[in-house]
């Protein structure tokens, strides 16, 4: 059935080159494009100009932001700020695997868990935050937390896996572990030298401005189309 309903689709689309890849190494041979993940420009303008001037963290933080499920690496991280004394890490998000993690955490002064927390709220811990850590430990299809966290400047330090190394890549914005003492390198590389810091943030939010905005993710999702009517001989109007 799968094989029959697939050749009525004109094209597929794919939101990172990684799952692109994966997919015709797996034997998929039907034509497919990547067009990136984007952040709605409503987003970023409601944020503008925003009084920022709500209580935030004293103490240097990195942040987590994502469902708290195993296959997302943060029990990893827990160890590490046990005996972390540089900075916090916040935790922002919830699931089925938060009790395990906060049962981990229990007596860690580092580990802080937001819970749930609005659109608006998170995006004030993006832009504090000395970086964001994606520690995943699955193929994520695309990291769309890097690119929240580069639309407000901040840096990324991820782990080597799946589409998020080239989201890195690609933007020049953050830095990729291999190890537990690499991701421990990068977080002190982040927090101990602000120029290195500054100008990760400004490579990511060059690309975020880029690649990964409504309007540049419209204008390839409409030369697609324009591609395929022309292909099958259909004619478009606008309107």
């Amino acid at each position: 059935m799968l094989k029959n309903a697939i050749k009525n689709v004109d094209h597929f689309i794919s939101p990172s080159r990684f799952t692109l890849k994966k997919h015709q190494e797996m034997g998929f041979q039907q034509p497919i494009a990547h067009m990136p993940y984007f952040l709605p420009l409503s987003e970023e303008q409601s944020f503008e100009g925003e009084n920022n001037g709500n209580e935030m963290p004293t103490k240097p933080y990195f942040l987590f932001v994502g469902r708290l499920e195993k296959i997302k690496g943060v029990q990893n991280l827990l160890p590490i700020f046990k005996n972390y004394s540089h900075a916090e890490l916040l935790i922002a998000g919830d699931g089925e695997y938060g009790d395990a993690l906060r049962k981990m955490a229990r007596g860690n002064d580092n580990v802080r868990f937001l819970g749930r927390i609005s659109h608006r709220e998170l995006r004030k811990l993006y832009k504090h935050a000395i970086a964001v850590i994606v520690p995943s430990i699955c193929y994520e299809v695309f990291g769309i937390i890097i690119i929240e966290s580069f639309s407000m400047k901040t840096p990324v330090i991820v782990n080597n896996l799946g589409a998020l190394p080239d989201v890195v890549e690609e933007s020049g914005g953050g830095i990729i572990y291999n190890n537990t003492d690499e991701l421990i390198n990068a977080m002190n590389t982040l927090r101990t030298q602000p120029d290195i810091r500054k100008r990760l943030s400004e490579n990511g939010y060059a690309a975020y401005r880029k690649y990964w905005t409504e309007e540049n993710c419209l204008k390839i999702y409409f030369a697609l189309i324009s591609k395929i009517a022309e292909q099958k001989n259909i004619k478009l109007t606008k309107r």
